[in-house]
């Protein structure tokens, strides 16, 4: 891929993507990945047991 359109703009390679959004922990997130938003900020699938643990603590034995 030319690295320059024909006007001399530089051209992003298509792997280059820029983030839509970061999530609780300043992660960037891509068009596509699925999250949850609690308390008006994401959270990726992913991290979602380390998110409660962090919040809410972690489970305790009865």
């Amino acid at each position: 891929m030319n690295s320059f359109d024909s006007l001399g703009a530089r051209q992003l390679s298509p792997d280059e993507n820029d983030p839509i959004a970061f999530d609780w922990k300043g992660d960037p997130l891509f068009t596509g990945e699925m999250v949850y938003s609690i308390d008006d900020q994401f959270v990726h699938e992913d991290d979602l047991l380390r998110y409660t643990q962090e919040k809410l603590g972690k489970p305790v034995p009865l």
